[in-house]
């Protein structure tokens, strides 16, 4: 076997032999990618596209961290950077007005990264910061699989979590259902009350007909405002988790699977859409078929690879913070149901 690598080595074109850096693995062919934040952002100002190198990361919604008051920030890799700017060239070579390729391709941002609907509605979707940033080399992605985010807690000095019950979380999403049935396996919430929730139809969790469990361990956390309109949580980072495990250990709550996905809904920003895979996930079209939803396979509805890192404050980074164009009231987005091809 070793023979046998060794020469598919030997007989590969240059362009494919692996190279190595501080940075990991990456191959030649990256040398000619878009490496720094001020050329991917040159790149989106001009709806250019092209590869984009392993070493630039994305977050949206970004302030003086890369996900204010959060213990983790989610991350787009070079997968969802590369789609980025392939639609927003798409979209503006298009039929489209400017004004609408200015909201498809914000909206198609959204969708990719797993913003739920209720965050993409005219009006909601306003004064959007997207940061690209080249990764510290003392920092490293991982991805948010279940058990990467119960090793996380366990490396930032919280207690492990007995086996049964992270298990018991980890294969409910192992079913072959979407992130919403498994979030409302889980939680007890009526299915249909979460589809409206991250829809923007009923304004919180809390009127989803959730088990009392879940709700007692949502409040558990100490976050503010814990049931806030359309997400508008504010869980004060580690702290949150922090309240969360001394409750547990006050003998106040019961650590179950549904407690467990009550304090990442609370504490890390794990919506209902949340795949617990890697892989995002959207109920809404997905802009990288360009289908609407009804003809939509279900690979389609997941969107993009996902990352979490420990917060970084943006000022200690090289970055370029990049004003997404606002979802204005008026806005037509209903693409989002016919598909993002629609009128191209």
């Amino acid at each position: 076997m070793a023979f046998m690598f060794a020469a598919l080595l030997l007989s590969a074109t240059a362009s494919e032999v692996p190279l190595l850096n501080l940075r990991g693995s990456r191959y030649l062919s990256d040398q000619n990618c878009i490496d720094s934040p001020q050329k991917w952002a040159e790149a989106f100002r001009t709806a250019s596209d092209g590869c984009v190198a392993p070493n630039l990361f994305g977050a949206i919604g970004t302030g003086s961290t890369l996900q204010p008051d959060h213990a983790f920030a989610f991350l787009s890799g070079r997968t969802n950077l590369q789609n980025f700017l392939a639609l927003n060239k798409k979209y503006h070579a298009s039929n489209l007005t400017r004004a609408e390729a200015d909201v498809r391709i914000s909206a198609a941002a959204a969708v990719i990264v797993g913003f739920p609907r209720s965050a993409i509605l005219p009006g909601n979707f306003m004064n959007v910061v997207l940061t690209v940033f080249d990764m510290p080399v003392d920092s490293t992605a991982f991805v948010p699989a279940w058990e990467s985010l119960f090793l996380a807690l366990e490396n930032a000095g919280f207690a492990e979590v007995p086996f049964h019950v992270k298990r018991n979380l980890t294969l409910t999403y192992a079913k072959k259902m979407t992130p919403i049935e498994s979030f409302s396996d889980v939680t007890g919430c009526k299915l249909g009350l979460v589809e409206k929730f991250v829809a923007g139809e009923i304004p919180s969790i809390r009127q989803a007909n959730c088990s009392h469990s879940f709700i007692e361990a949502i409040e558990a956390t100490g976050a503010e405002h814990p049931f806030g309109i359309n997400g508008s949580t504010n869980p004060n980072g580690f702290s949150c988790f922090q309240n969360f495990f001394d409750s547990i250990s006050a003998g106040k709550l019961n650590i179950t699977a549904t407690a467990l996905r009550a304090a990442f809904f609370t504490c890390s920003d794990c919506n209902p859409l949340f795949s617990g895979i890697g892989l995002g996930f959207n109920n809404v079209a997905s802009p990288l078929s360009g289908k609407s939803v009804k003809d939509q396979s279900f690979d389609q509805f997941f969107t993009g690879r996902e990352f979490l890192v420990p917060n970084l404050p943006i000022q200690d980074v090289d970055h370029v913070n990049i004003e997404l164009p606002n979802i204005t009231l008026g806005s037509n987005i209903s693409f989002l149901e016919l598909g993002f091809d629609l009128g191209l």
